[in-house]
């Protein structure tokens, strides 16, 4: 009687030990993950130092994401926002573009409070980390071209010399001749005076 007992009590701990694997094994808990995300690094890169990288602005690469308790994301970037749905698994979810069945995955790391998938371009696979929070883009003038400063300069010094062909072009409107018999007169005058 007593080794049954043994065996049904090692036996109920193996299933407990089971039970706590298949827990373990199971999807991961919407509100770990839901709330709002944003790119913080790709290629293990600050999103600043890539987009120098790249000669581009991080205004221009953000990524934020806003995880909902219906297992849906909403996301913003540069250039668009869209909706994506997810199935959770347990490591991460699965996630793709409302209506369609093209998914990518997401690795949820609880320790580090990270969620990290890996973007395909061009044949580079490109390893993009997120974080808690979100990147709001700063509202920059738009950058003038190099030498920029120079032709406004150069339009200036035209403008300039325009104005003063124009003056010029005025002081055209005598002739050399009229000059000269003026000064002719008066040298005239002066020397009828001086006999």
């Amino acid at each position: 009687m007593k080794v049954m007992k043994k065996k049904v009590l090692a036996l109920v701990l193996v299933l407990a030990l089971a039970c706590v694997g298949l827990v373990g094994c199971g999807a991961i808990d919407i509100n770990d993950i839901k709330g709002e995300w944003t790119l913080d690094t790709i290629n293990d890169q600050s999103l600043s130092d890539f987009a120098a990288s790249l000669g581009s602005d991080e205004n221009l690469l953000f990524v934020n994401w806003t995880i909902n308790e219906d297992k849906t994301i909403t996301t913003t970037n540069a250039v668009a926002s869209g909706k994506l749905t997810m199935e959770l698994k347990s490591n991460g979810f699965e996630a793709s573009e409302e209506g369609s069945e093209n998914k990518f995955s997401v690795e949820y790391n609880k320790d580090a409070g990270t969620l990290t998938y890996k973007v395909e371009e061009g044949g580079t696979v490109n390893t993009c980390v997120m974080k808690k929070g979100t990147f709001t883009p700063t509202e920059t003038e738009t950058a003038e071209p190099a030498g920029e400063e120079e032709s406004e300069e150069a339009a200036e010094s035209v403008e300039e010399s325009e104005d003063e062909e124009e003056y010029l072009d005025d002081s055209e409107d005598y002739s050399e001749e009229d000059y000269e018999d003026e000064g002719a007169d008066e040298e005239y005058e002066g020397e009828e005076e001086a006999e």
